[in-house]
């Protein structure tokens, strides 16, 4: 899987989560928050995403995390090898 596929499940889940955003006007380099999720919106994508990808990503390291690229680089750090 490459980095690109994870930032397409990703978009799939803000535009689920928020219904106000299609996935074409989504951004990469802006956060979640840019598009209006709250707190809850980003903890069901990132949760949904996970769940799909079959990984488990600690709490303490997405707390840096700044926006939708860098989220997707920490899910592609943790796919199987």
């Amino acid at each position: 899987m490459t980095k690109e596929q994870i930032v397409d499940i990703i978009k799939k889940y803000v535009v689920e989560n928020l219904g106000t955003i299609k996935a074409e006007e989504i951004d990469i380099h802006k956060s979640m928050a840019d598009y209006g999720a709250n707190s809850l919106d980003v903890i069901e994508v990132v949760s949904c995403t996970m769940r799909e990808l079959k990984i488990r990503v600690p709490r303490d390291e997405l707390g840096n995390i700044q926006n939708i690229s860098q989220l997707a680089d920490k899910f592609f750090e943790h796919l199987p090898k």
